[in-house]
């Protein structure tokens, strides 16, 4: 084997698991649960005395157990996509043959793995009714993934409502001690239930534009393989419409969300640069879009747009 060759094997085999598993998007996963936890929610349950449900051992397995669902759906993702990307000049890193049935093997690895440590944070949280809750999550990624990405706007909807319901898992965790703090302090309780509202609406609008988005970006190859999504039901310039229609309520929700909580001088400025402005900058760019590679850099646009929301978030936390 010549070292040309044995330098793209090495390439492949370092880069492709971080491109497969979608490492960014999983740290953001993990960096949104850890910074509604030990940001916001810990330090108002500390401060009025409080234990929370979760020890911080629990904290950190539930982030695992997030990441290797995330990871998981991702991969399969990849394993379900090989035609449609190969269609759409994707850059694929798993082909037809023993790749893809080493990948079938990873993915069940990644989905089994998980178990024992979700009904090890079941047993410590003392609920081991929430147990079922893991395989409806990797369920729904499935039936995602199999089915509902090739129907018109039911997939769309499934990923940013999982997206969304990231921080819930934590919620409903906690939801005895939450209740505790409500019962001593309403206001600091309503103050966490606001910023919660904010990431649950931020997130959903967020995620199913870009959706929509990378539809538009993989039209080529969803007809060749027979999906209906968005766009090839209902067009491209009606697609952006409804991606227009998405964020501008998105505006009104977080103008009347900014009113509501009496955001500083401070965090309304952090927030009209972190969360506004890309609206009007990626609504704007969407008016010119003529060609696939300004999907592309709308699509990326989009991720950059969800992180500069969780360092909002992060600053909230650290204000309030």
């Amino acid at each position: 084997m010549s070292g040309e060759t044995i330098n793209k094997a090495i390439q492949r085999l370092l880069v492709a698991p971080l491109l497969i598993l979608r490492i960014p998007n999983l740290l953001i996963i993990v960096l949104t649960v850890w910074v509604f936890a030990s940001r916001l929610i810990y330090p108002e349950l500390v401060a009025h005395r409080i234990t929370p449900v979760m020890s911080s051992k629990d904290l950190y397995l539930l982030l695992l157990i997030l990441g290797l669902i995330a990871a998981g759906g991702y991969l399969l993702n990849d394993i379900i996509d090989v035609r449609s990307d190969q269609a759409n000049n994707k850059r694929a890193f798993i082909n037809d043959g023993s790749e893809r049935r080493l990948a079938w093997f990873a993915y069940g690895v990644i989905t089994i793995a998980p178990i024992p440590f979700a009904y090890s944070l079941a047993s410590e949280v003392n609920h081991l009714e929430y147990m079922p809750l893991y395989f409806i999550v990797v369920g729904l990624l499935a039936l995602y993934n199999l089915v509902l990405k090739k129907t018109p706007l039911l997939g769309n909807i499934c990923v940013a409502l999982l997206c969304a319901g990231v921080i819930w898992i934590m919620f409903l965790a906690e939801q005895e001690s939450l209740q505790s703090l409500r019962a001593m302090d309403l206001a600091a309780y309503i103050r966490i239930s606001q910023i919660a509202l904010f990431y649950y609406v931020f997130a959903f609008c967020s995620n199913l534009a870009r959706e929509i988005i990378k539809d538009i970006q993989d039209m080529d190859g969803d007809r060749i393989v027979g999906a209906r999504t968005l766009p090839l039901v209902i067009g491209v310039q009606r697609s952006v419409y409804f991606i227009h229609a998405t964020l501008l309520g998105l505006e009104v929700f977080i103008i009347w969300w900014i009113l509501q909580l009496g955001l500083s001088i401070g965090l309304i400025i952090a927030c009209l640069v972190l969360v506004i402005l890309p609206i009007i900058l990626i609504t704007f760019k969407l008016l010119k879009v003529n060609q696939e590679s300004d999907m592309a850099m709308l699509s990326t646009g989009f991720k950059m747009w969800m992180l500069l929301g969780l360092i909002f978030i992060y600053l909230l936390t650290t204000d309030l």
